[in-house]
């Protein structure tokens, strides 16, 4: 079994091989990459992301630009359709505020494996939201019901 330390220092070397621009942080016990990531083509540029590496495993977060605060129970509805046949991930909406987001775990073990699946598994969060936030944008502007922008998301 690897430490946090090792571990974030081989996630550190993918994200500087692949011009990633973060920030790192140890916090004794797990590390910390915070940032942001662009260069996608759906309604949103780019996406915040937070990855928290431990001794065992990955979880990656990005998070959709926008607060679904006045929106809550179309957004629930949303997301529930959404999540539904998901194999790997999920997204996630904080009640409190309305911050949507989406979370993807992994086992270090599978990454040190196949170093291959690394870059997958990084850009999956982002890559989801991109693909959703049309949806997520047109729930927001009551544009569409749920059904209807996940179905459109999906096609």
């Amino acid at each position: 079994m690897s430490s946090y330390k090792e571990n974030a220092e081989f996630v550190k070397n993918f994200l500087d091989g692949d011009d990633w621009h973060y920030e790192m942080a140890d916090h004794g016990h797990v590390a910390t990459f915070t940032g942001g990531v662009g260069g996608f083509t759906g309604l949103y540029r780019s996406f915040r992301f937070v990855m928290f590496v431990g001794d065992d495993e990955v979880q990656n977060y990005a998070f959709l630009p926008a607060s679904a605060k006045d929106k809550l129970p179309q957004m629930a509805e949303f997301i529930t359709r959404a999540n539904f046949g998901l194999k790997y991930g999920a997204f996630e909406m904080d009640y409190g505020d309305g911050e949507v987001r989406f979370h993807l775990a992994f086992p270090m073990t599978a990454i040190r494996a196949d170093d291959m699946l690394l870059p997958t598994l990084l850009a999956l969060p982002p890559k989801m939201l991109d693909q959703y936030s049309k949806g997520f944008t047109e729930v927001l502007m009551d544009l569409k019901t749920p059904e209807e922008a996940v179905k459109d998301c999906e096609e």
